[in-house]
């Protein structure tokens, strides 16, 4: 069930209640929703499970099949490709949009706007066609915008398909965008680099028919949509979508259905007529379409419009939701980088644009900083990290100081590491670090105060590669009684946890705080933009991969997550520390959290 009012526009819906859709593919992008019930969708090698409010895009040219169920109840919204890759100056657009994958705002934007479309569906005044035209260009912001996928995607290249497969798809595109003009075998051939007569042999394998045949099924197809939805003559009809003139549209029309395209028109326009409740040129069942009434009569699809006379006000509501920012964290990297008097100066300059209060820093073990002297002896060489704490001390910035044997690493992925190197200096037992921790913060606090020392943060980093949280915990536990040993007030905590992957780590983590009644002042994150997905593997196994995310809110999503497992665990009241690493994974920004603002949080990259 096609909506014909929106033929010429950049994009254009239909509804559909069949529970089977076999295998097809089509030359725009689609967006497919449910509606009601339920559907599985088959798309490339990928099955996705679908329930109320699910959607998917499917991208040009890509086979997908669906089967729904549960009085399943589907609209699809299909996009002008053309017109697209115009407005991005590119040949090839491609989009992963799932919104069984990730949860993020992003896909509830996107709900809003669907439904908005939807709701439109039996209105046919001008306004409403603006509106419209208003709808599907947010739509494609959206999508535009945090859907968009690059050559750095791992699942680009096969988008992007095989030299055959990108062939095949110009071909189908060149035609479907000009099917009205006059368009000839070697003309494409020609663009092809390929004789006529290889051309006409590749069609034939290629789309199972002629090139004329393949030309004039498209033709045909779009003519039937003119005289199904118009009231043009048969002459325009034809001139209109590439035939020469009435008789040669005629003759093919009737080659195809068995009867002549005006009595197909005649047929079909009093068919429209005996129908109880008129829509804008919609060819279906009386069902689908009092269904599809009930469906935005019940779901109130544009909750703007609440009476004729109401007012619309347009706001930015980033500011409204989001993290209660507290304090800003700047991540400057080792302690060595904060010796640098380059360094320390951008420190200084972006202190005075910023205003932030704390420095995070790490890398206590390297052999550079010349720090353990004798272990058993307990004695410790403070002398270069004293320098770099002096610096921030005077120019009133607080540290926040990752005391966990942190390694050196490039990451590609989470799973995924360029460079991977075990810190220079470990401790063999908890004990032992333990006893290390303590003679580093007492120095602290016989240099700097206790004062001073309350505010800082001190943070004991899990290793990524760690499997095993007990271990992590001996030494956390170890850290955390040596640090309030010597000052009670100050604040340790810890992770680094990933919501895309550690979020049993967490709860294990804190449900060992409250049985070993071993506090902590606050939880850290690691929230590096990638996500799990699927990659069928060898002989039908399933490979676990990663995947850039494109949730533009994404640190937002990975704390609310975090949120959600902590008041599960009775630990709502913890501070979070959250850190955002950037897009390509070279450069860190973390911002501290503190306390809550009802089920929202202000977060600020």
């Amino acid at each position: 069930m096609k909506n014909k009012e929106n033929t010429g526009r950049l994009m254009w819906f239909d509804f559909s209640d069949s529970e089977n859709i076999l295998i097809n593919s089509h030359a725009e992008p689609e967006l497919f929703y449910v509606l009601e019930g339920e559907a599985d969708v088959t798309a490339d090698e990928d099955k996705i499970h679908l329930e109320k409010d699910d959607f998917i895009v499917s991208n040009a040219n890509r086979p997908h099949s669906v089967k729904g169920k549960n009085d399943f109840l589907s609209g699809f919204i299909h996009m002008d490709y053309k017109k697209i890759c115009e407005y991005m100056g590119n040949g090839q657009v491609f989009f992963i949009c799932d919104s069984t994958k990730e949860n993020q705002e992003s896909y509830e934007e996107i709900r809003k706007i669907v439904r908005r479309i939807f709701g439109k569906y039996f209105e046919r005044d001008g306004l409403a066609l603006i509106r419209l035209d208003i709808f599907f260009h947010q739509l494609l912001a959206e999508l535009i915008g945090n859907f968009q996928i690059f050559q750095e995607h791992p699942k680009y290249k096969s988008l992007y398909g095989s030299e055959d497969e990108r062939r095949k798809n110009y071909v189908a595109e060149y035609m479907e965008n000009r099917y009205m003009e006059k368009v000839s075998l070697a003309d494409i051939a020609g663009a092809l680099y390929l004789s006529e007569t290889y051309f006409s042999k590749y069609i034939k394998q290629k789309f199972g028919m002629t090139f004329v045949e393949y030309l004039n099924e498209i033709r045909i197809r779009h003519a039937v949509e003119d005289l199904l939805y118009t009231e043009h003559s048969l002459t325009r009809i034809a001139m209109d979508n590439g035939f020469s003139n009435a008789a040669v549209l005629n003759r093919v029309f009737k080659n195809k259905y068995g009867t002549l395209p005006s009595e197909f028109k005649k047929r079909k326009k009093q068919a429209r007529q005996s129908m109880e409740t008129p829509h804008p040129g919609q060819e279906a069942d009386k069902r689908l379409m009092e269904r599809v009434r009930e469906y935005i009569q019940r779901e109130n699809t544009d909750p703007e419009e609440t009476g004729e006379n109401a007012a619309r006000i347009y706001a930015n509501t980033e500011e409204q939701a989001g993290f209660s920012l507290c304090g800003l964290i700047v991540n400057i990297g080792t302690v060595e980088s904060l010796l640098n008097s380059m360094v320390q100066q951008q420190i200084l300059a972006l202190k005075a644009r910023l205003n932030f209060e704390y420095i995070r820093f790490w890398g206590l073990y390297s052999r550079e900083l010349y720090l353990i002297v004798d272990m058993e002896k307990q004695k410790f060489n403070f002398n270069r990290i004293d320098r770099g704490l002096d610096f921030l001390i005077e120019n009133k910035i607080h540290p926040f100081i990752e005391i966990g044997m942190k390694p050196l690493q490039i990451i590609r992925t989470l799973d995924d590491y360029v460079l991977y190197k075990e810190p220079e200096i470990t401790f063999k037992t908890p004990e032992e670090y333990g006893i290390f921790v303590k003679a580093f913060v007492t120095h602290c606090v016989n240099r700097y105060g206790e004062s001073e020392v309350a505010v800082w943060y001190f943070e004991v980093w899990c290793e990524l590669k760690a499997a095993n949280i007990l271990k992590y915990w001996d030494y956390f536990e170890s850290a955390y009684r040596a640090v309030k040993a010597c000052l009670p007030k100050a604040r340790i905590g810890g992770g680094g946890f990933n919501m895309s992957r550690d979020q049993e780590k967490l709860r294990r983590f804190l449900r060992k705080g409250k049985t070993e009644n071993t506090g902590m002042d606050f939880v850290s994150l690691n929230s590096y933009h990638y996500i799990p997905y699927a990659q069928h593997g060898k002989e039908g196994t399933m490979d676990k991969k990663w995947r850039r995310s494109v949730d533009s809110k994404y640190l937002y999503n990975q704390i609310r997550i975090a949120r959600e497992i902590m008041e599960e665990e009775e630990a709502e009241d913890l501070e979070l520390c959250a850190e955002c690493a950037g897009c390509e994974g070279s450069l860190h920004n973390p911002v501290r959290y503190e306390g809550r603002s009802g089920d929202s949080f202000r977060y600020v990259l």
